[in-house]
């Protein structure tokens, strides 16, 4: 994959999980396996940025240009894309860790019962 569609990717995949979580809220499997698809996804191409980078293939993905000489445009930089590998990776254990401890959740109490002790606010 170039270089230039892995940026948009990246960029596009976490809003189209946005709406998509929007959409199938009351769909709790299917939306929690699309996030965690979404999640993935996006660690890839980020690692793509990552491995496009080390062999020197990067260039400027300018989005438009403004006025002569002034363009919105993104350059990948080392410490942006240590940052973008770390925050993609994140999600993908955030979103287990998440799903997870609300299927325990669900597991443990009813409808109407509190939860234990131990997940309790104490003052």
């Amino acid at each position: 994959m170039a270089t230039v569609t892995a940026i948009y990717l990246a960029m596009l995949i976490p809003v189209l999980a946005a709406v998509a979580n929007m959409v199938l809220r009351n769909a709790p499997n299917l939306r929690d396996g699309l996030t965690l698809a979404a999640a993935v996804a996006t660690f890839g191409c980020v690692l793509t940025v990552l491995a496009n980078e080390g062999n020197g293939t990067t260039e400027a993905v300018t989005l438009w240009q403004v006025m002569p000489g002034l363009d919105l445009a993104f350059h990948v930089e080392p410490l942006g894309l240590m940052f973008a590998i770390i925050a993609s990776g994140l999600w993908i254990v955030t979103h287990l860790m998440a799903w997870v401890t609300c299927a325990a959740t669900t597991r443990t109490t009813t409808p109407g019962s509190s939860p234990p002790s131990a997940w309790r606010s104490h003052p």
